[in-house]
């Protein structure tokens, strides 16, 4: 599938701290937002905590074959 450039604007910290816990999963911020898009599509449903969580839950990649 081909890939297109979107622009969004985000607070600098926002995108900052999104790409610091996205690498510590081993993500980069890009496969996250994809992810999130791919999901919204399948779903139709936007889910979101306004709840600041103090832990963050380890997430294994999936290997491909």
């Amino acid at each position: 599938m081909a890939k297109v450039l979107i622009n969004i604007k985000v607070d600098r910290e926002v995108k900052e701290k999104a790409q610091e816990i996205a690498r510590e999963l081993g993500f980069s911020l890009s496969a996250i937002v994809n992810a999130y898009l791919k999901q919204f599509i399948r779903t139709r449903e936007v889910h979101f905590s306004l709840v600041e969580r103090k832990r963050y839950i380890k997430v294994s990649r999936a290997r491909k074959k």
